[in-house]
């Protein structure tokens, strides 16, 4: 293949996947997942811009009776969303910015993020992997104020996916599996978190999705310039120089676990029930836990040994 060649095949590859993560944007039942939390989250004159719902919660294979919706609220600015002062504040460090949504008896996660803090921590310059680790997953877009805020998403997951598969070809040397790569991919964001270890997520993960995830991997590694090694697309190589750096991949990996553990303070500062939140998660994995008055009453004092016990028997991890 000569350098023409080449050059139109890259293109054609970042064209396909372009359309590919815009095309994946509509989850089939995300829309009425979303909708009692909608008209909390989609104000225009707060400047909202979209609304992302991603997680467990998305596909029946991987939610439960204890799954809550995950929502990333992408806004204008601090100032017109956060009525208070303080969540203004918090909302200028190690964004986003998590809180706590109640509708009647229904709970969840959202997490607020301006355009300008998204483009920035999906870059390749981003501090950590936090939200380039959401972005590389499918997400439902479930709401948009316009296409250009649709086309922002776009190109966030675009950026997050380039960063994160420079990062994850590291691992690789030599020829690969299109399949294994992608869990590698995959279970990237979750190795740069502090989160509660759930059994088998990642393979859930790409399994109820595999289809989409192929054909988002194909198309990436075009882009990326590696070569197709048989006809079906299962097996490819590399050039030179694509891949990150394995010490970059480190580096990147404790600075983005640094972060996660200094964001522990402004949960507790911003999400209202994050003791509940946590339970329920812990629940998830396979492990339950009931909590004394006491500990209830004071959750900072004596309920932190308990999670502090479950990184010791790797179920936070």
């Amino acid at each position: 293949m000569n350098g023409d060649d080449q050059g139109e095949s890259v293109v054609g590859a970042d064209a396909e996947l372009s359309a590919r993560l815009d095309a994946g944007l509509s989850v089939p039942g995300a829309a009425v997942t979303a909708a009692p939390f909608l008209p909390a989250l989609a104000s225009s004159e707060r400047g909202a811009q979209a609304i992302l719902l991603y997680g467990s919660v998305l596909w029946n294979a991987t939610r439960d009776v204890t799954s809550q919706p995950d929502f990333i609220v992408v806004v204008d600015g601090l100032r017109s969303w956060h009525r208070r002062f303080r969540d203004r504040l918090w909302g200028t460090v190690l964004p986003p910015t998590v809180h706590c949504l109640r509708v009647g008896s229904a709970l969840a996660k959202v997490s607020v993020v301006t355009a300008r803090q998204l483009a920035s921590q999906t870059s390749a310059t981003a501090k950590d992997l936090h939200l380039g680790g959401r972005l590389s997953k499918r997400v439902a877009l479930v709401w948009s104020r316009d296409p250009a805020a649709r086309a922002r998403i776009v190109d966030a997951k675009r950026a997050a996916l380039m960063q994160m598969a420079r990062l994850t070809l590291s691992r690789f040397d030599g020829p690969f599996e299109l399949d294994n790569f992608l869990q590698a991919l995959l279970g990237l964001s979750y190795e740069s978190e502090v989160r509660i270890v759930e059994p088998g997520k990642i393979a859930a993960l790409l399994d109820v999705e595999r289809d989409h995830y192929r054909a988002v991997g194909r198309a990436l590694l075009g882009v990326l310039g590696a070569t197709a090694l048989d006809a079906s697309g299962t097996r490819f190589q590399v050039p030179p120089g694509v891949a990150a750096r394995e010490s970059e991949l480190r580096r990147c990996l404790r600075r983005s676990r640094r972060r996660a553990y200094l964001r522990w303070p402004k949960y507790l500062a911003t999400y209202d029930g994050w003791l509940d939140y946590l339970l329920k998660k812990l629940a998830r994995s396979g492990t339950e836990v009931s909590l004394t008055e006491r500990q209830r009453r004071h959750p900072l004092i004596f309920a932190l040994p308990i999670l502090y016990q479950m990184m010791r028997t790797k179920r936070v991890g």
